[in-house]
């Protein structure tokens, strides 16, 4: 059993090897012996190896469902934010719980933002009306800083001791920008702020092309570039939507592109070597129009790929992509093949 949970993670009552006598577990718990006598079949000591999750690390902790997650430069560290604003750090390499930290409370969990120093060293998360740097390996909060009440925050180190911080706020600040409150009667801006250890803020620009609202925002992960789609336009006019690019130390507009969709959905994806743009194709008026892969610094357009993707791999050379075959399993897509590379 799971000691934390109660819940069963293996059942030997099937095996068929007579009386069980005992089990062992070596000291890193990744094998377990098992010991019988025999009746209708083999006895003697069977040793099992323990396959995490069957073949996946299950990483145990938080009290409620994850909702956003975030891995270290190096890879060796997993942050995850529960819907409970409880932040959890994992070592993937021992699969142990390094630190709970108690996340300030946001308005949504997947409006937050999470974020590793270059050395894994520290984590910062922003949400609702705060932002907070930790270090990982003493649990000591390193910064703290008071905001407004936003959304949609994205979160980049610059350097160890410095963040670039984009979020969603009502012009005013004195109420969220959420859909209690008319962006006619409080305009939505975009404020970009450099965050610097421990309670220094400034505001670096107030970008209010998105007067009417933000509907998705992506930053690279070297915090380099951002990229926002809105709704902007003056009381009683046109509205216009566009997609955007913005240099994430300034704050100064790289590109923009109109959009075409009617409807208020609009997902993005960064590859993680922060150089490729990929957006779900425009709905215009039930008609879908396939967006071009764009270079995130210049907004070249850089070719299609098909299928979807759920996630890119660095280039967009390869990505996986979900199949509602063999039980809704991923495929490993790679450019220039027919077929799928891998199933999972």
């Amino acid at each position: 059993w799971d000691l934390r949970y109660g819940r069963m993670l293996l059942d030997f009552s099937t095996y068929n090897g007579g009386y069980q006598l005992s089990l062992a577990f070596v000291p890193d718990g990744r094998r377990l012996a098992h010991g019988a006598l025999p009746m209708f079949g083999p006895g003697g000591v069977a040793v099992w190896e323990l396959d995490n999750g069957r073949g996946i690390q299950t990483l145990h902790g938080l009290r409620a469902q994850v909702a956003s997650t975030c891995f270290s430069p190096d890879g060796r560290r997993l942050a995850g934010l529960s819907h409970s604003f409880e932040v959890g750090i994992w070592d993937l390499a021992t699969g142990n719980l390094l630190r709970i930290f108690d996340a300030p409370m946001g308005l949504f969990a997947d409006n937050a933002s999470l974020a590793f120093s270059a050395d894994g060293r520290r984590f910062a998360l922003a949400s609702g009306g705060r932002a907070t740097v930790w270090d990982v390996e003493t649990g000591a909060v390193l910064g703290l800083w008071t905001l407004p009440v936003g959304l949609g925050d994205l979160l980049a180190f610059e350097g160890l001791d410095r963040l670039r911080l984009l979020r969603c706020e009502t012009k005013s600040g004195r109420v969220p920008p959420t859909s209690a409150y008319d962006p006619k009667a409080h305009p939505r801006v975009l404020r970009l702020r450099r965050l610097t250890v421990p309670d220094r803020m400034e505001v670096v620009r107030e970008i209010d092309n998105f007067n009417l609202g933000v509907i998705q925002s992506a930053v690279t992960p070297d915090g380099s570039t951002f990229v926002t789609e809105g709704q902007g336009g003056a009381a009683g006019g046109t509205v216009s939507r566009s997609c955007k690019a913005f240099d994430g130390a300034t704050g100064r507009e790289l590109w923009s592109v109109p959009v075409l969709s009617k409807d208020d959905g609009a997902f993005f994806k960064i590859d993680p070597g922060g150089r490729v743009l990929w957006r779900t194709a425009d709905n215009n008026g039930g008609k879908l129009l396939p967006w071009p892969l764009t270079d995130v610094r210049t907004g070249a357009a850089l070719g299609h790929i098909d299928p979807e993707p759920s996630i890119l791999g660095p280039g967009a050379i390869r990505w996986f992509s979900p199949s509602n075959d063999f039980g809704g399993t991923l495929r490993l897509i790679e450019k220039g093949h027919d077929r799928p590379r891998l199933w999972i």
